[in-house]
């Protein structure tokens, strides 16, 4: 963003800090566009203390005494630089930048993150040790869902909460390695403990479509909260084409059919979907079929995939 690039430049000028910037580590992965920021800094010797990302400036409101701050913050897919600017009360500026990944599969700049890059967790001994006095956060059993929104809330904030994520965080996030609020890999475990249905029946199918076959059901889906349905990190056709990007090029499908060009993939209701609109989702099961495409066939018993709509 406009400004940060000047503060990058003065940044590398400085030696040694006044302040600490808690988390998030340097050259940490996320997968969550809302993340937190903790500064421990000298109430002392602090006169403003600013964090800019990418898209936003934000300036903190400094309490007499208080030297722990946390901030929610938006980053966006791909690299991020933050940038957090302390003024001391001589006037004199110092900057820490710290650069995170956002990862997301369905957007091209979050695709592929940088090999020194990996995913860290906050939630240990010594950094909750800071925040102690005030979060409660001593154990799993002792956290509830309103612990967890102080610092995660904006997750939540979209069109659809995930009801999971709203009832209790703990409830997914059991714990591993790199914190005690981990999830486990693959997340889809996680997912089957109230999905278990789907479980059954996209492993009976023939063909199983590429991102539920990883057992990473985040790459199209996310698990707190979303603008689209069904948790959607895109709306349907758009989210496809990510991957099939020819599609997007192509007259798709079915071409000098009886609506000339092409059939319809968008714009007119779907008539085996009341409430919907034609979709990719409309013709091709995005998780499992019996049919090659992945096709919807096996939903309508035997009929031909096109009397689901064309019943005369």
């Amino acid at each position: 963003m406009i400004g940060l690039s000047l503060l990058l430049t003065l940044g590398s000028i400085l030696i040694g800090w006044a302040f600490e910037v808690i988390t998030p580590k340097a050259k940490s992965i996320f997968r969550e566009e809302y993340i937190s920021v903790v500064v421990k800094l000298n109430p002392a010797q602090t006169s403003k203390a600013v964090i800019r990302t990418e898209t936003e400036s934000i300036t903190l409101k400094l309490e007499k005494d208080k030297e722990i701050y946390c901030k929610t913050v938006k980053i966006i897919p791909g690299k991020n630089r933050i940038g957090v600017e302390i003024t001391g009360k001589d006037g004199k500026v110092q900057l820490k930048v710290i650069p995170v990944f956002m990862a997301s599969q369905v957007f091209p700049a979050g695709n592929t993150p940088p090999k020194d890059f990996k995913v860290s967790g906050f939630h240990k001994g010594k950094s909750e040790a800071l925040c102690a006095e005030c979060h409660k956060s001593k154990s799993n059993t002792a956290v509830g869902a309103e612990n967890c929104k102080q610092c995660h809330g904006n997750i939540l904030n979209r069109k659809f909460p995930h009801p999971p994520s709203v009832a209790g965080c703990t409830l997914c996030h059991t714990g591993g390695e790199r914190s005690k609020y981990a999830w486990k890999e693959p997340i889809s475990d996680t997912c089957f403990m109230c999905h278990g249905d789907k479980k059954n029946i996209w492993y009976s199918k023939k063909y199983m479509h590429g991102p539920p076959s990883t057992g990473r059901c985040y790459i199209c889906h996310n698990p707190h909260s979303e603008d689209v349905r069904f948790f959607l990190k895109k709306q349907t056709n758009d989210l496809c084409t990510t991957c099939h990007s020819e599609k997007r090029e192509e007259k798709h499908p079915l071409v000098g059919f009886v609506f000339g060009d092409a059939h319809p993939v968008s714009g007119k209701p779907d008539p085996a979907r009341p409430g919907f609109e034609l979709a990719c989702t409309g013709c091709h099961n995005p998780h499992a079929s019996n049919y090659r495409f992945f096709f919807q066939n096996d939903y309508s018993g035997e009929a031909i995939l096109c009397l689901r709509c064309h019943k005369k």
